[in-house]
């Protein structure tokens, strides 16, 4: 019965992890079967950003479990590549570029840009990683700035369909563009990100700005959905929202520092990073 148990404490982490990527698999294969589809590819968004769910469990499942290993650090950063790289960009390429690259080949390098950046990310992470449970990231997590592509499109989506707002096609190519080339380089930065539920669930009284854009966001995400049978605008808004946050506290700190000329201080328990 003891061996039985520490098998599956043991498997349930990298099952956790092997359904994240079994969410990426899926998103291309909706992709290529929806290929000459010119609408945009929600169930291949919402596969992305339910696998972003999913990664936020498995390390917590390992460390509640007693089973983190280097393997598992290993498996995830794979997952990420797969489902954060690789299905992120075939998802960004298909709906905003594939149209586009004949005219002119530089359309190429958003996505491309995207992939080197999430990759770069996740190699970073390896190299850095340990089993306890992480502070903050340096970067913006791979899973995060992949949501926060599919959660664009998804806004737009519902912009056009629910809510009868039209969007020209330079307008969501420019917009699609910028947005990708923000999350891409926050990614490779050296910005702060608080871990994901801290952000949203913890310190609550200290950071009351922050809580109460992260209720109404909420009360959002239940009315649109019950009301419009959308959801896709409230998850645009929470990566939006922890995008911007940290990039402005970075720039405050960054103010701070430059009107005082001191030098940032070092710290001895500097956060842990992350994917």
């Amino acid at each position: 019965m003891n061996a039985d148990l520490k098998i599956f404490r043991v498997v349930l982490p990298s099952s956790i992890t092997s359904l994240s990527i079994l969410c990426g698999l899926f998103a291309i294969f909706n992709v290529l079967l929806g290929r000459q589809n010119q609408g945009t590819y929600t169930v291949s968004c919402w596969l992305i950003i339910v696998a972003a769910l999913i990664d936020g469990v498995d390390g917590k499942v390992a460390r509640m479990t007693h089973s983190s290993s280097p393997f598992g650090i290993q498996y995830d950063s794979i997952a990420d590549v797969i489902t954060f790289g690789v299905a992120a960009t075939v998802v960004l390429f298909q709906q905003v570029f594939a149209a586009l690259v004949e005219a002119s080949p530089a359309y190429y390098l958003i996505p491309v840009l995207f992939l080197l950046c999430g990759a770069i990310r996740l190699a970073r992470f390896n190299v850095t990683a340990t089993t306890g449970a992480k502070k903050c990231f340096r970067g913006l997590p791979a899973p995060t700035a992949a949501s926060a592509i599919m959660g664009l499109f998804l806004f737009s989506h519902a912009l056009e369909t629910i809510y009868g707002v039209p969007l020209s096609p330079a307008f969501k190519v420019r917009l699609a563009v910028l947005w990708t080339l923000l999350v891409s380089l926050l990614m490779v930065s050296v910005v702060e990100y608080s871990v994901t539920a801290r952000f949203f669930l913890g310190e609550m009284r200290q950071h009351w700005f922050r809580t109460l854009v992260n209720a109404f966001i909420l009360i959002d995400l239940v009315a649109g959905y019950v009301l419009f049978d959308d959801a896709g605008t409230a998850f645009f808004l929470l990566g939006a929202f922890y995008v911007g946050y940290h990039l402005w506290l970075a720039g405050v700190r960054l103010l701070k520092r430059n009107l005082s000329g001191t030098a940032p201080a070092a710290n001895p328990a500097a956060p842990i990073d992350g994917p």
